[in-house]
């Protein structure tokens, strides 16, 4: 099923070494698979766009509510994280990093980049959400929140041939 998905949406040429081991006693699971693939990358004049990651962090989407009545409750909290190594042809570099943190009273989205050598770099993605219960009043910043996150998870890594 895995492998099926990751094909239909981004061309994924090979997924290997699926491997998931889940801590009952914490209530944690992880997934972990190498992914190669010819398709998922976009060339324009000398940059290379590369998404962050194959996998979406699950973020929620809120929809426009501009006479919010009831509250918002989150009845669990929880953390995403993903960690991708891009190895990349030497030619190309950053343009330029794009770490961010957001955080918040509802969560914390984080991305941290780091170069591993000349043509491998590192992105870990975290998302947290806080388990509560928000007032009507606070969804316009709720909203503000999870589409910044979002808005930055959609955003592709920008290299530039050197």
């Amino acid at each position: 099923f895995i492998e099926e998905e990751k094909h239909k949406k981004n061309n994924a040429t090979e997924i290997k070494n699926i491997e998931i081991v889940t801590d009952k006693d914490n209530l944690q699971s992880s997934l972990s698979y190498k992914f190669h693939s010819s398709n998922f990358s976009e060339i324009t004049g000398d940059y290379l766009f590369i998404p962050f990651s194959a996998d979406e962090i699950n973020i929620p989407k809120l929809p426009k509510d501009k006479n919010r009545e009831n509250n918002i409750y989150f009845p669990r909290g929880y953390i995403e994280s993903d960690t991708t190594v891009i190895n990349l042809p030497f030619e190309y570099e950053l343009v330029e990093n794009p770490s961010v943190i957001y955080d918040s009273e509802y969560g914390k989205y984080s991305i941290e980049i780091s170069r591993m050598n000349k043509n491998s770099i590192t992105i870990i993605r975290n998302f947290e959400l806080n388990e509560n219960t928000y007032l009507p009043s606070t969804y316009p910043s709720l909203k503000k929140f999870f589409d910044s996150c979002l808005k930055t998870e959609k955003s592709p890594l920008a290299f530039i041939k050197i």
